[in-house]
């Protein structure tokens, strides 16, 4: 119940991109210096409506509500409503709705990305795998081998590379070019 729901309402904040997708749409700046639009706390009012009616006991934590606090010992959501809120602003593709639900915090269930534009919905549900799903396909994704920590590697463009990505990439111990 828990998966069509996250999916149900990934397709309602895809539905509010895509209406509004390459029109005029307004940002505000965030204290951050990123920026947020009426797109971003459209979705976030309707996610929180929608949560708060279906499952009001549990915790919920969104990119654009963060004065909401995690329960470690209840259930929860953590949400971002439109991630490439930059991009998205400026007609860009690559934006999506992006979730997960925990029943502990240390005890991740089920994690959700929805692109709207391609109408593509990539999801894992623990104990049962990874699947790639459209209105009318739905395929699992087999596991790849395993690969040892020091055999990843891990890239994000520069001009991405904000000082929080930087910050966790040097506690994880990667080195500037690697």
């Amino acid at each position: 119940a828990k998966l069509e729901f996250l999916q149900s309402l990934a397709r309602m904040a895809g539905s509010i991109m895509l209406r509004n997708w390459g029109g005029e749409i307004h940002a505000f700046p965030k204290p951050d210096g990123s920026i947020v639009t009426e797109v971003d706390l459209e979705i976030s009012r309707r996610v929180c409506e929608k949560i708060q009616k279906h499952y009001p006991d549990c915790s919920l934590l969104t990119e654009e509500t963060r004065g909401k606090l995690l329960y470690p010992q209840r259930c929860g959501f953590i949400v971002d409503e439109l991630d490439g809120t930059h991009g998205y602003f400026r007609g860009k593709s690559g934006f999506s709705f992006q979730w997960a639900y925990y029943e502990q915090f240390d005890q991740l269930q089920i994690g959700l990305v929805y692109d709207p534009l391609r109408d593509v919905m990539v999801y894992g549900v623990k104990g049962e795998g990874v699947f790639w799903q459209t209105q009318s396909q739905k395929h699992k994704i087999e596991s790849l081998p395993s690969k040892a920590w020091s055999d990843l590697k891990y890239a994000n463009h520069r001009r991405y590379m904000t000082g929080t990505l930087r910050r966790m990439y040097e506690g994880l111990g990667a080195k500037e070019h690697q």
